[in-house]
């Protein structure tokens, strides 16, 4: 398999978890925001989804219209998008959330595993 449909792959992967992906990207193109040809080329093959993503959310609008202003200089308007896409894997705001557990929660837990498992009565 090559790069592009790894990538692409993984692509769909980010937009099966953000249900609302494409239609996002669809407002946002539909407000005239659109990056140069080659950078989203760079996003495709640098498989950044999650950058896209992250400039089509309407919170977002100030640096989306910052990046749109750059669309006649590419090579600035890659830069800033490179910039993004570190500044989003240190702040990582699509990660899910995580729990931690009380020893209570996986006491109760561990309960209901053993009573669904037939080794403890309620």
């Amino acid at each position: 398999m090559n790069a592009m449909a790894d990538s692409l792959t993984r692509s769909r992967a980010f937009a099966a978890e953000h249900t609302d992906f494409d239609e996002t990207l669809r407002r946002a193109h539909g407000e005239g925001h659109t990056l140069a040809d080659e950078s989203r080329d760079h996003l495709i093959k640098n498989d950044r989804a999650d950058v896209a993503y992250y400039l089509s959310l309407p919170e977002h609008r100030r640096e989306r219209d910052r990046l749109h202003n750059l669309t006649s200089k590419p090579d600035r308007q890659i830069a800033e998008l490179n910039k993004l896409a570190a500044k989003i894997d240190r702040e990582r705001p699509f990660a899910s959330p995580t729990i931690n557990l009380s020893d209570t929660d996986k006491q109760l837990q561990q309960r209901k595993a053993d009573i669904k498992a037939g080794l403890r009565r309620r």
